[in-house]
């Protein structure tokens, strides 16, 4: 039996493909230009595709002949898809590293966290206390404006107001990513040098003033007396 050829032409709408027309296989030519007039009309994408059917062994070949210049756009934008990494790739990537950099915190020691402690309390109690002063201050003014205020209850604002903001102001500086025991460290560092610089620095003057002693008392020694003469 003959093999049977014939020429199809596909418009691309809505997301998909569907058969505009078909020509037999002399009709290629025909074809490309029912392509080209219905991309340029209808302004969709267009292909020719020929297909070629055995009935002997009953399978059938298709083979694109023809590609329209905005079937090539879509072909090139499919690819730079498949080559970009997904979205959930993206955020996976980005939880991996957040996780490993996470493990790669160093943990704090003992002593940091002692320097730790110091400073954020430190700085509590100068914030909590100045803010206090401003809160106690604005009391004043509401029971001088005529508001009644009891004493009780500025006691109670002022002394549960103090806790709760040393609390907040100290596990926020604790728990905060700020080198806070660096800093003490380095203060620390900073007095420990400066003591023994001072110390090399005595320690190196001390032989030049002895011998700045000595050399005056021997001079006072070599010198003759009035009654010598």
């Amino acid at each position: 039996m003959k093999v049977v050829t014939q020429f199809e032409v596909h418009v691309y709408r809505k997301g998909h493909w569907s058969i505009h027309a078909r020509y037999p296989g002399y009709g290629r030519e025909d074809a490309v230009r029912e392509a080209m007039a219905t991309e340029f009309s209808a302004g969709c994408p267009t292909k020719v595709i020929r297909e070629t059917y055995y009935p002997e062994s009953n399978r059938a070949e298709s083979v694109t002949t023809y590609v329209s210049p905005k079937t090539r756009l879509i072909r090139e934008r499919r690819s730079l898809s498949k080559k970009a990494p997904p979205k959930s790739y993206d955020r996976s990537r980005r939880g991996y590293r957040r996780r490993a950099t996470e493990q790669k915190k160093v943990k704090l020691s003992a002593r940091d966290i002692f320097f730790r402690l110091i400073v954020a309390g430190g700085i509590s109690l100068a914030a909590t206390t100045l803010i206090m002063v401003v809160i106690s201050w604005m009391l004043g003014r509401f029971v001088a404006a005529g508001i009644p205020l009891p004493t009780p209850v500025l006691t109670g604002i002022l002394t549960y107001g103090y806790i709760a903001t040393f609390l907040f102001v100290f596990m926020s500086l604790f728990r905060s990513r700020l080198p806070l025991h660096r800093l003490l460290a380095e203060l620390w560092a900073t007095a420990n040098t400066a003591t023994t610089q001072k110390k090399e620095r005595s320690e190196m003057r001390a032989p030049k003033k002895r011998c700045a002693r000595t050399m005056m008392r021997y001079a006072t020694r070599s010198k003759p007396t009035k009654a010598a003469k």
